[in-house]
């Protein structure tokens, strides 16, 4: 759900789970705020923060179209297809 907050140009609050800060923290500052998973009155006060600031609409776009599925699909089929190489080529020498 984050990527497609981010695609539409929405703002974002997201729980401190590493995927997640990992994707809305860059070089460039963050993309959305991150609260403790679990803590309900931080999260009110960052809503209540996400909504009152601009939200960096160009930069989440530009993010999200990067995990588009016609980019990263073909590797993502590769990385299956490698696997069952792998365990293809595990059964005839295990």
């Amino acid at each position: 759900m984050l990527l497609e907050a981010l695609a539409s140009g929405a703002a974002v609050v997201a729980s401190d789970l590493p995927a997640f800060v990992e994707l809305l923290r860059d070089d460039q500052g963050p993309l959305g705020r991150i609260v403790e998973a679990g803590a309900a009155q931080p999260l009110g006060h960052a809503v209540l923060r996400a909504l009152a600031e601009p939200v960096p609409v160009a930069r989440g776009r530009a993010l999200a179209a990067e995990y588009d599925w016609e980019r990263i699909g073909p590797a993502v089929l590769e990385t299956y297809e490698d696997a069952l190489t792998l365990r293809a080529a595990g059964r005839r020498t295990g």
